[in-house]
């Protein structure tokens, strides 16, 4: 029965030349064990950054690429099939994109589809891809939504904060509010009773409880500012945590050596802020207990 299982995924991946080796095997294998024929063909698509495309003749031919500059790689796909391509029962295809870099992906970093006349043998490749997918994706926070709607990347996070704000000053406000309406009618039965003769006391009075409620609603106003900092904080963190964690690598070649120098960029910028922190803790800390 002709069997068909593709499937799509938006995760970031790091895919190093012994993994991409491990990925070809199984394809090899398992055409092997679904196909009579002994032998197999295999085909290699390449796009670099610069927009040329290239046709590797071997997996060798595919990791000694420069993988460098206007020559680093954005997209790869793998095609294993049986002798005859276009006649072959059984198809294996495997996709992996820069979804950032490569102009013509859509939010789809990992893709492959699987076509047979076994189902069986369908599901049994589809589970040992996946399998070897796992080892190499890895979460990114900034495809949580997509590219067509990546903008609410930047409003949810922001109506979050909002609601949180409000939901944090809405209590203690009403309580200000209830308490300066009690003090105003507390000096206005004071007034009324005779406890109050000098209209310049209740004046100050007045005057008091009208300058603590404008605090108040300063105060309600300043949780107000933080979903609009975060919406010019939340770009700028994004693009920090993609420069020193960059989401989709294909790493070997030239590349290695610049995503090790993000990597550990990264890791020292992390441990500073950390260590500034700590110390910054210790330090008031200290200087509380011994008087400063």
């Amino acid at each position: 029965m002709r069997t068909e299982a593709a499937r799509t995924f938006d995760c970031g991946f790091a895919l190093n030349e012994a993994e991409l080796r491990r990925f070809h095997d199984v394809l090899t294998q398992q055409i092997k064990r679904g196909s009579p024929e002994k032998e197999s063909f295999h085909s290699y698509e390449l796009k670099f950054r610069n927009g040329a495309v290239s046709f590797p003749v071997s997996l060798d031919d595919v990791l000694a690429q420069e993988n460098f500059g206007s020559s680093k790689i954005v997209r790869l796909k793998l095609s294993v099939s049986g002798p005859d391509l276009e006649n072959s029962a059984n198809r294996i295809a495997i996709e992996f994109a820069n979804s950032d870099e490569d102009s013509g992906s859509t939010n789809e970093s990992i893709k492959y589809k699987i076509i047979g006349d076994d189902r069986d043998w369908v599901f049994v490749t589809s589970s040992q891809i996946e399998e070897r997918i796992g080892k190499v994706k890895s979460f990114v926070p900034n495809q949580l939504f997509g590219k067509k709607y990546r903008f609410l990347s930047t409003i949810v996070p922001m109506f979050l904060l909002l609601a949180l704000s409000l939901f944090l000053v809405s209590g203690p406000e009403k309580r200000r509010e209830a308490k300066n309406s009690a003090e105003v009618q507390d000096v206005e039965n004071q007034w009324r009773k005779g406890a109050l003769k000098d209209p310049a006391e209740v004046i100050i009075r007045l005057e008091k409880i009208r300058f603590e409620e404008r605090g108040s609603v300063m105060g309600f106003m300043w949780p107000m500012v933080l979903p609009f900092a975060g919406v010019l904080l939340l770009p700028m963190f994004s693009s920090i945590y993609a420069y020193f964690a960059p989401p989709y690598n294909f790493l070997w070649g030239d590349s290695v050596t610049a995503y090790e120098k993000q990597r550990s960029r990264g890791r020292f910028l992390l441990v500073g802020i950390f260590l500034t922190i700590v110390l910054g803790v210790v330090t008031n800390w200290v200087s509380k207990h011994i008087g400063l």
